[in-house]
């Protein structure tokens, strides 16, 4: 059964100093509500909660999107990322809970292994990372809330911002050269898409899985193709490469990054994103723009 959003109700946005963060405050901001938030210099989800009940009170939703989510951070540190991951987020999730508020939070595609296509919403996880393990297990800590808790998996998501895409865009528009790797998948999404979607999960307060993931799995070259098209670049601007041949890795070695979307598209109406429009938003973002003038206000 869904809260029902009263009069004065606000949202309380946990992580809103992140990219995402900053742009499901601005989408919620355009749906008329009120956003209180906190960043990572005023709430650490190590913490115990309870030094924010003052802010949370009142609130009829949160959206939690603090977290550590740099893969190789996770690796390298899993008992420090892990307090932060697992242990903090399920407390703080909890604690939230029992006060009455909404909660939304966000997981990943990395609960998979990506040996297999758009897996479902109830397929088992097979995670192959540090990161994947540690969304797995606050996912399993989560399970029992599944009533006041909607759990969002993400595939990646693209902006302007994206380190990697900078630093591609830089080049292009420069009419230099860029390696892509030819070997190695993703399903993006773009921050617009995304940050509306969560925006759309806590406005309607249904609890439960929810899969946001491009249509189709592509290479990081496809992208940057695509990608060089969209701004005119010269053809032989991208000359992808196999990974192994690189200074820099990947992590995540699966197949596939795609989620199934089919029953998050039922609940929602919300069709998976293509390659053509998650660009689009890439090259043209005027709602990314909008959403990042929306600066938090810190607790």
């Amino acid at each position: 059964m869904p809260f029902r959003w009263g009069s004065g109700d606000r949202a309380l946005v946990i992580g809103a100093d992140s990219q995402i963060g900053r742009s499901v405050c601005a989408a919620l901001v355009d749906a008329s509500l009120h956003v209180e938030t906190t960043t990572h210099r005023d709430y650490d989800l190590r913490a115990d909660p309870r030094t924010i009940e003052r802010i949370a009170a009142g609130c009829a939703c949160a959206i939690v999107s603090a977290g550590a989510t740099i893969a190789s951070e996770c690796e390298n540190d899993p008992v420090g990322t892990r307090a932060v991951n697992v242990t903090g987020t399920a407390q703080l999730i909890q604690f939230l809970s029992s006060l009455g508020i909404f909660v939304v939070w966000l997981s990943s595609n990395a609960v998979f292994s990506g040996g297999r296509p758009f897996p479902g919403l109830r397929d088992p996880h097979d995670p192959t990372t540090e990161y994947g393990r540690q969304k797995s297990d606050a996912e399993h800590l989560l399970s029992g809330l599944l009533d006041r808790v909607a759990i969002i998996r993400l595939t990646k998501v693209l902006s302007h911002e994206t380190p990697l895409v900078r630093e591609w865009l830089s080049a292009l528009h420069h009419n230099a050269p860029i390696q892509p790797f030819n070997d190695r998948v993703l399903c993006p999404v773009s921050l617009n898409f995304s940050a509306t979607a969560v925006a759309d999960i806590a406005r309607r307060g249904i609890g439960g899985v929810y899969h946001v993931s491009g249509r189709e799995d592509v290479t990081y070259a496809d992208v940057a193709a695509v990608l060089a098209t969209a701004i005119s670049a010269t053809g032989t601007s991208v000359r992808p490469i196999a990974s192994h041949s690189a200074q820099r890795s990947t992590l995540f070695t699966g197949k596939y990054a795609s989620l199934d979307m089919a029953e998050t598209t039922a609940a929602l109406g919300l069709e998976p994103q293509g390659i053509g429009d998650v660009v689009a938003d890439i090259v043209s973002p005027r709602r990314t723009a909008e959403f990042s003038r929306a600066t938090p206000r810190s607790v």
